[in-house]
């Protein structure tokens, strides 16, 4: 099997030319499975994060090297850099027990804000407001569904 990347040997070669070099068949990867740049119109939730359909489709059959190189590169592009008004969806990334899905919706939220200009240009209208009612009324739902099973099993004091 040939490899598309070579390792890289910072005695005699720099890193951006070996990135330039290697990162082509990457780019070309991510629009064969539908990584393409973020528009807000084609988001699809069974589209598999970044880093995974890189792993899966490009670099497994590959030395680690290479991804020990991208993997940073990767983290680098984790948004906090663009931190503006000082909105960010990562200071609460940190917390170790937060679900996939809510962190991915972090993303997407970030990303929409991001795409229309800020927080500031969003258009709340109708819709927004009805949908955000309604989550609010199918959460306290399911906090009361959660809250019941627990007080059966303590005994009231």
């Amino acid at each position: 099997m040939k490899q598309r990347f070579e390792l890289f040997h910072p005695t005699t070669e720099r890193l951006d030319d070996f990135l330039q070099n290697n990162l082509k068949p990457l780019d070309a990867a991510l629009w064969d499975n539908n990584l393409k740049p973020l528009n807000a119109a084609l988001w699809d939730n069974n589209l598999k994060p970044l880093n995974a359909a890189l792993w899966d489709n490009n670099l497994k059959p590959l030395n680690a090297a290479l991804w020990n190189v991208l993997r940073p590169l990767l983290l680098l592009s984790h948004g906090q850099a663009t931190v503006q008004r000082g909105f960010s969806c990562n200071k609460e990334v940190i917390i170790d027990n937060m679900h996939q899905q809510t962190l991915v919706a972090q993303r997407r939220i970030c990303d929409f804000l991001k795409i229309n200009g800020g927080v500031l240009k969003v258009a709340i209208n109708k819709t927004i407001t009805n949908s955000c009612c309604l989550w609010t009324s199918e959460l306290s739902t399911i906090f009361r569904k959660r809250k019941k099973p627990n007080q059966l099993r303590r005994p009231n004091i």
